[in-house]
Parts: C-alpha cells; structure tokens; sequence
C-alpha cells in the first residue's frame, strides 16, 4: 500500500513541478507533440522527460 501512495505522490510532484516550472502539462500527448516540433526550441525538456520515463 504505501508503495502505491509514493508512487502517486512522485507522479504528482514531478507533474506539478513541470507545471510550475514550464508552464507545461505532462499529458503524454502533449509530450510527444513537442518532441516532433519542427522548431528546435523548447524540444529539450521533452526530451528529457521521455528519457526519464525510460530510465525509470
């Protein structure tokens, strides 16, 4: 149980802090939509975010 709850917490954080930080959500759709942006800028952090998903 208290597996489940850090997980959600976690969610949640990393959630709010992209939120926060970037003014971005991170809905999956979202996500993938910037990194096949034809612009260069604003690509990194998405990046970045599907690397962690992979590595986790």
């Amino acid at each position: 149980m208290w597996d489940e709850i850090g997980g959600g917490f976690l969610i949640g954080a990393a959630a709010s802090l992209l939120w926060i930080g970037i003014g971005r959500i991170s809905g999956m759709t979202g996500v993938l939509s910037s990194v096949f942006m034809l612009r260069d800028t604003g690509r990194h952090w998405a990046l970045a975010f599907l690397a962690g998903l992979l590595v986790a």
